[in-house]
């Protein structure tokens, strides 16, 4: 079953499209990472789903709705968003950040209910920052924060989380432990994960859907053993590349790589 769904997608920017008469499907309950050099489209793709940039023509469904046609309240509902180096006030602490997560499902001003306040807790919790929730987000690290947004993102209680290059500026460490947290929600919840990579072995391990684009088109997509060749990765990125199987996932993963000729 297909989680969201691009028909005939055109985006730009005001000059020429990014992207033109794009047709893609994204599985449901399933991890799928974009991946692609520079410029090549994956966040202006990311961005109509997540209803930040509005098409030319074409349209993007969720559950068969058009998503630029829903209201912000509704779909607030149906996916959390993390774009790419998100900021909040100065001073403002972990647990009123991760609260934000909850105005989708309140009405006007009213105060934090007792099921609220279960939510935000339960969610500091899996993203495993509770003993951090009266520190300011100013004081803590780049991964500690990246785990804050995305607790706020899991108080929101939808079905689809949609990030930005959630490991940008991150740690190898750090890295492994953000890509871990949305392995396991995606195992636990059954949510369906979309996210924009950069790197191609992390997209390999913790994919379960790889969409390879080049100059705003989705040149291969399907499973890491589908996408993540040799053939393909000169396509997209211009290199070559020595593929191994990882002997734990059992997944490719690229050992090295020159610039192709």
């Amino acid at each position: 079953m297909d989680g969201i769904i691009t028909e005939g997608l055109t985006l730009g920017y005001g000059a020429a499209p990014v992207i033109s008469g794009l047709n893609i499907s994204i599985p449901k309950g399933k991890i799928t990472s974009i991946i692609g050099a520079n410029g090549c489209g994956k966040s202006t793709l990311l961005k109509s789903m997540a209803r930040i940039l509005t098409p030319d023509s074409g349209r993007v469904l969720i559950d068969g709705d058009d998503v630029h046609k829903l209201s912000p309240k509704k779909i607030a509902k149906k996916m959390a968003v993390l774009p790419q180096a998100p900021k909040a006030p100065s001073g403002l602490s972990v647990r009123e950040l991760v609260s934000y997560g909850r105005f989708p499902h309140k009405s006007g001003f009213g105060a934090l209910t007792k099921e609220d306040n279960r939510f935000i807790e339960e969610s500091m919790e899996i993203a495993g920052i509770s003993e951090l929730k009266n520190k300011a987000l100013d004081e803590l690290s780049g991964g500690q924060r990246q785990r804050a947004w995305i607790a706020m993102a899991l108080c929101q209680k939808t079905d689809i989380l949609i990030l930005d290059e959630p490991t940008t500026y991150l740690d190898l460490a750090h890295q492994f432990d953000v890509l871990s947290l949305l392995s396991g929600l995606n195992k636990e919840r059954g949510c369906t994960i979309v996210m924009v990579l950069h790197e191609i072995n992390h997209a390999s391990r913790f994919s379960d859907n790889i969409l390879a684009m080049k100059t705003g088109k989705v040149v291969a997509s399907g499973t890491p053993k589908e996408v993540i060749t040799s053939e393909n990765l000169c396509e997209v990125f211009g290199i070559d590349a020595e593929l191994i199987e990882d002997r734990e996932t059992g997944r490719p993963m690229y050992l090295t790589y020159g610039k192709h000729v």
